[in-house]
């Protein structure tokens, strides 16, 4: 479909190039936006000051691409897992024995990969130990990264979070219900529940943790950095938190 942004625009990320055309998924960074084509190309746009832009040409097509802080990390279709952009500390540089990649999270300063056998990689910085996994964790079935923390969904439904706790991002709610999808943002984090409610927790300044009572049923969630967005059953997108740039204005 068409795609659309908004918000901040200084580094033209929220300007999508004139001759991109259809897009099946997007992503945004923390000052770049990238597209998936439905031929598998990805286009990115914004700052390019790390390379993060600059997409490394590729024989394969790509299934899944996720754009963090400074860098871009995209799964092609045989699984593989290839990153570019920023990598001061170590985000876009692969662990060895990665294997087929079927989640791919990537955080202000690190990246993680879920495999199909079940095992879950992390790489970058790590003071505070957003990669390092931990050992008494069930199945998972998705990750997340947000600047300095790091959340995961299990397979019976329970939402665990690990890494920089400074406003309480990393403490489930013990009320949170069973979970279907988990997205890290800044310093907060959201769980889309089985019911279609969405619960958020963390840095709450800006109100991006403080959900709308007014919400429908809802079908996805995202965060950024300061702020929370919703996909409602009836195709309305909802968000809240801050707003100075805009990026709470959906376009009509």
């Amino acid at each position: 479909g068409e795609v659309r942004c908004w918000g901040y625009d200084n580094d033209g990320q929220s300007t999508p190039p004139t001759d991109l055309g259809s897009a099946t998924a997007l992503t945004g960074g923390t000052y770049h936006t990238c597209a998936l084509k439905p031929d598998g190309e990805v286009r990115c746009w914004g700052r390019n000051n790390d390379g993060q832009s600059t997409v490394p040409s590729s024989s394969r097509p790509v299934v899944r691409a996720v754009a963090g802080g400074f860098h871009t990390c995209v799964v092609q279709d045989n699984g593989k897992t290839t990153c570019w952009g920023s990598n001061e500390d170590g985000q876009s540089t692969l662990p060895s024995g990665l294997g087929t990649t079927v989640s791919l999270a990537t955080g202000g300063y690190h990246s993680c990969a879920l495999n199909s056998d079940g095992e879950l990689s992390c790489w970058g910085k790590n003071e505070s130990g957003q990669t390092t996994v931990p050992t008494a964790l069930g199945t998972i079935t998705q990750v997340s990264a947000g600047y300095h923390h790091t959340a995961v969904l299990q397979s019976d439904n329970t939402v665990q979070v690990w890494g920089h706790n400074s406003d309480g991002q990393i403490d489930v709610p013990a009320e949170l219900g069973s979970s279907t999808a988990v997205t890290a943002g800044g310093y907060h984090t959201c769980a889309l529940q089985n019911d279609g409610a969405v619960l958020c927790w963390g840095f709450d300044t800006n109100g991006q943790a403080t959900v709308p009572d007014d919400l429908d049923t809802v079908v996805a969630v995202t965060t950024g950095g300061y702020h929370t967005c919703v996909l409602e059953s009836d195709h309305d997108i909802r968000c809240w938190g801050d707003n100075d740039e805009g990026q709470l204005d959906v376009p009509g």
